[in-house]
């Protein structure tokens, strides 16, 4: 083996441990992929963080498995080697793409701030209330008419 793979196994032994106590199992990594697959779906960039990041947890995977149970010497690289320590890193930070995508779920959705006067549907309702305020003063007016015409008939 290689001093490149024995590097890239022990960093991949740390991902494990942390993703079996974080699923409760025996294959954390198998266990993190597929809850990242099944995860809802996400928009904009944090489709394409869950997309790549899927890509290189199901290589660093198969990375692993070629080292353990291959017998030719296995293609791990310094990039392979960068991305299991970054995702390590990211585990220990809670800046994995599953803690980002929950933290995204968990975030309200920005609501427009409309200042007063703007035009905006909080302005839809008193909007309705003018016109009923109008039609009141009509019939006020109205009625005040009507009375003051009676009055005159009357006298």
């Amino acid at each position: 083996m290689q001093e490149q793979e024995i590097e890239f196994l022990e960093e991949y032994k740390r991902v494990e441990a942390i993703c079996c106590d974080m699923f409760s199992c025996d294959h954390g990594v198998s266990a993190y992929i597929e809850a990242l697959e099944q995860a809802g779906p996400c928009a904009g960039n944090a489709a394409l963080s869950r997309d790549g990041a899927l890509k290189t947890l199901r290589r660093l995977r198969w990375l692993r498995n070629q080292i353990v149970h291959g017998r030719e010497a296995s293609d791990c690289s310094d990039e392979d080697i960068e991305n299991i320590s970054r995702f390590h890193d990211d585990l220990l930070h809670a800046g994995d793409p599953l803690a980002l995508l929950r933290k995204a779920e968990q975030q309200p959705v920005p609501r427009p701030v409309h200042r007063l006067g703007s035009v905006g549907p909080q302005h839809d309702r008193p909007a309705k209330d003018h016109w009923k305020a109008a039609t009141v003063i009509i019939f006020a007016a109205v009625l005040v008419a009507v009375i003051l015409l009676m009055y005159k008939l009357l006298m």
